[in-house]
């Protein structure tokens, strides 16, 4: 899910830009004989480029996402558009002409704005999937731990994706302007829970909840009289640009109830003290927790600092949610680089000698493997359906993986429940099972340690 607005680009480029003179960087998407790449040129000050779109043998896009959220484009092979880019005073301005003579001019952006962001883009065209992260409008890397997403997987006809790419930027604010640190300690009972105080000293129980990219409480915990702003989706397409109501999507479906956002002058877990802190309001939250829950503790909140750890006492019923700008003491016996998707920290691993892909979720009390992707268990048997943020449930199977490897972590018997998640549906790939590790795998560590600047999640025993 993204609290960010989330732009859905159909049958329309977006984007723009490229040339040469030190000044503004540009990431060009090329396909060529050897698969989609991005190139990095430049504009200098003053200077215009012009890029004839070619899907299938050329230029297929440029990486300017319209700021902080998620956007995707369906760009056909029979799009002639021509890009126009123009780099001025600091700014970027692009506009897509197409064949028909129409133009469509793309929001301007500063370059100012751009080196504090950071973007993941993900190509999808045909059998060829390939993600790249841009750091600071600076320097680009191909990223090959988390997969392509497309989130018009299973949405599209096929007949109108066969000849065409889907592009779709991830973007990000690389660093707070104001870190939020400290520690908060969270009790341990299938999920993990961490006590959440308002400004004025009424509180309520939260799910600490990795795999959320949005922080959300109930309309209950919100202030009586206090204003909540409407959330919607735009929508670009060849038809015009419209206004959508906000669908954000749970693990079991689109999560119905979205009332808006709201900003809460500070909300306090334990010495962390989050302010201005924006969240999302649901109706309700659906009891299914066990105890009463006001609201989800999601990553926009928990990014609040240079390292993010849990740290899980022995007994495992306690442990401590810390926002550190340091790692924590002692050698760690496993670092497993990790991806950034849609929020969701992805490591690489296996299960039962299958190649894999987990994200790490303690919104999740045990590990669940997508059924398109998972290995034959021998030992499936029908168990109760998964329930979500939806309020509805997805049916599951239970099987036994013999073998889970998380980087070089290495566990045995690991319970499991395999089910077709709407959530994996942006991230499936025919070269990987991909899975959640819930609180039941992540605390057979003593901690962990997630580095958001070095992009490596460390494991401590």
């Amino acid at each position: 899910m993204s609290r960010c607005p989330l732009w859905l680009m159909l049958a329309l480029s977006w984007f723009a830009p490229v040339a040469a003179h030190a000044g503004c960087p540009l990431f060009v998407l090329e396909r060529d004989s050897a698969g989609v790449h991005v190139e990095r040129l430049e504009l200098g000050e003053g200077e215009v480029q012009v890029l004839q779109r070619d899907v299938l043998h050329g230029t297929i896009d440029v990486v300017l996402p319209t700021g902080p959220g998620r956007s995707a484009a369906l760009l056909r092979a029979s799009d002639a558009d021509r890009i126009v880019a123009r780099f001025a005073g600091g700014r970027l301005t692009a506009q897509v002409r197409r064949a028909d003579g129409s133009t469509v001019d793309l929001p301007a952006r500063t370059l100012a704005e751009l080196r504090q962001q950071d973007i993941r883009v993900s190509v999808t065209l045909g059998d060829v999937q390939r993600a790249f992260v841009i750091a600071g409008y600076e320097r680009a890397s191909a990223d090959d731990i988390g997969p392509a997403e497309n989130m018009f997987a299973g949405r599209l006809p096929a007949a109108l994706t066969r000849d065409a790419a889907i592009v779709q930027t991830d973007t990000w604010v690389s660093a707070p302007a104001s870190p939020a640190c400290g520690r908060a300690p969270f009790e341990r009972e299938r999920w993990l829970f961490v006590r959440g105080a308002r400004a004025d000293g009424t509180s309520g129980w939260f799910v600490l909840d990795l795999a959320a990219s949005e922080s959300i409480v109930a309309k209950s915990f919100v202030p009586a009289g206090q204003k909540l702003e409407e959330l919607s989706m735009i929508e670009h397409s060849a038809g015009g640009t419209r206004q959508l109501p906000y669908a954000p999507a749970g693990a079991t479906g689109a999560v119905a109830g979205v009332l808006g956002h709201t900003m809460f002058a500070k909300l306090t877990f334990g010495s962390l003290a989050f302010a201005n802190a924006d969240v999302t309001v649901l109706d309700r939250l659906p009891d299914v927790f066990g105890r009463p829950v006001v609201g989800i503790l999601g990553m926009d909140l928990l990014r609040g600092c240079a390292h993010l750890q849990l740290e899980f006492a022995p007994g495992g019923k306690a442990g401590t949610l810390a926002l550190a700008s340091a790692a924590p003491a002692g050698t760690p016996v496993a670092r497993t680089p990790f991806s950034l998707v849609a929020s969701h920290v992805l490591v690489a691993g296996s299960v039962d000698g299958a190649r894999a892909r987990w994200i790490l979720d303690s919104g999740s009390p045990g590990m669940v493997i997508d059924s398109l992707g998972a290995p034959a268990f021998t030992n499936r048997a029908a168990t109760a359906a998964l329930q979500g943020l939806d309020g509805g449930g997805t049916a599951a199977a239970a099987a036994v993986a013999q073998r889970v490897a998380v980087g070089s972590l290495e566990h045995a018997a690991v319970p499991v429940r395999v089910a077709s998640l709407p959530v994996f549906a942006p991230f499936r790939s025919r070269t990987h099972a991909l899975g959640v590790l819930g609180v039941s795998e992540l605390a057979r560590v003593r901690a962990l340690d997630i580095d958001w600047a070095a992009r490596e999640v460390r494991w401590y025993r």
